[in-house]
């Protein structure tokens, strides 16, 4: 038996030199694995596994029944941080919101509050489409830390949403700021993965128009700390948005993403890389610079076709990016493994990324 689910889905942080990857174990519970970057036979800053422990309160199955709380089979997951406070965002069952929560004081994984949330007034729980896709994010809002968590709802046109929380606060909607309704001329895809980072000059989207009210206006431009988020549309291409703003990346129509590809995004302050995969089964690396994208790497590796992937830039090493995907091991085994893929940085532009060394991160 595989020690987790087979093309499971795939997310990772970074808390100072420690990088955090989480993926469903066989039977429903969520695994983390811890690992960090070393130095080892002449290689510099490459990533090791340091081991992996399954997340008590996600267990799905107790005494052989269900658990309302636990992740559903192939559950969508989304980890974000709050200082040395890890946050796990996943779905149940019945497609509810959930969260654990891990906080140096307690040393260990607490259920969260994130099911409880009442979006609408009388009605616990935020609600996502069966095949929703989820991404989170921390930025800075009005000067206090806050965690985004993106989904996709099952309205028609599959609009994106988010939740958020505030510390002290516990969770809220802060619809006047937060709503990403992308029902434009191009709707998300169903399914579409989802993305986000930290906004920055440059990579911002949230703009104005011109005959907008002023009230508008300032929406706009608070609309400027929320995170960017990077998502598919039902055209296959890949698109950008920030607040109620949104607009294509142009530049990829050459470099073939697939349906449904999964994305993931990591950000030095100033290059975004984005990392998806190829209607060729191949992960391919690009710049997004100035609302266009250019290609960086291409064939980074060729995962197993329903493969996620998750980037991880650690917060200590700019000049290091970690990728986590599923592969097939052909040798000895003729196992599906998860391995980690260590990027390395040799120059001051970003076509200097190479790919470095592959480490076994999960083992089928």
């Amino acid at each position: 038996m595989p020690t987790y689910l087979p093309n499971t889905s795939l997310t990772a942080l970074s808390i100072g030199p420690r990088i955090f990857a989480y993926a469903q174990g066989y039977h429903g519970e969520l695994i983390e694995a811890q690992g960090r970057l070393e130095s080892s036979d002449g290689l510099d800053d490459v990533y090791y596994s340091n081991g992996q422990t399954s997340i008590g309160p996600t267990t799905r199955f107790r005494n052989g029944k269900i658990q309302p709380n636990g992740p559903k089979m192939f559950t969508p997951i989304a980890a974000a941080s709050l200082g040395d406070t890890r946050y796990l965002m996943y779905l149940n069952d019945n497609n509810i919101l959930h969260d654990v929560v891990w906080k140096p004081a307690n040393s260990e994984w607490k259920e969260g509050n994130l099911s409880q949330y009442e979006r609408v007034p009388g009605q616990r729980g935020v609600r996502c489409a069966p095949y929703s896709k989820l991404t989170a994010a921390t930025v800075t809002v009005d000067s206090k830390d806050i965690i985004c968590v993106y989904y996709q709802t099952d309205e028609k046109n599959g609009p994106v949403s988010v939740v958020s929380f505030i510390p002290g606060n516990s969770w809220n909607g802060l619809e006047s700021i937060l709503r990403l309704l992308l029902q434009l001329k191009d709707p998300p895809l169903y399914g579409t993965s989802l993305a986000a980072v930290k906004p920055r000059p440059g990579i911002t989207v949230a703009k104005a128009r011109r005959n907008d009210t002023q009230a508008a206006k300032d929406a706009a431009e608070k609309a400027k700390q929320l995170p960017v988020v990077y998502l598919q549309w039902d055209t296959n291409a890949l698109a950008q948005g920030q607040g109620t703003t949104i607009r294509p990346i142009p530049g990829l129509e050459e470099f073939g993403l697939s349906p449904h590809t999964s994305l993931s995004v990591v950000d030095d302050g100033r290059d975004l890389l984005c990392f998806y995969i190829t209607n060729d089964n191949a992960i391919q690396m690009i710049l997004i610079d100035d609302g266009s994208a250019e290609r960086i790497i291409e064939q980074v590796a060729f995962p197993t076709p329903r493969s996620a992937i998750a980037a991880v830039m650690p917060l200590q090493h700019k000049d290091r990016i970690v990728l986590f995907y599923q592969v097939w091991d052909k040798g000895d085994s003729e196992k599906v493994d998860i391995k980690a893929q260590t990027f390395s940085k040799t120059g001051s532009g970003a076509e200097s990324w190479s790919a470095t060394v592959v480490t076994d991160l999960l083992s089928g």
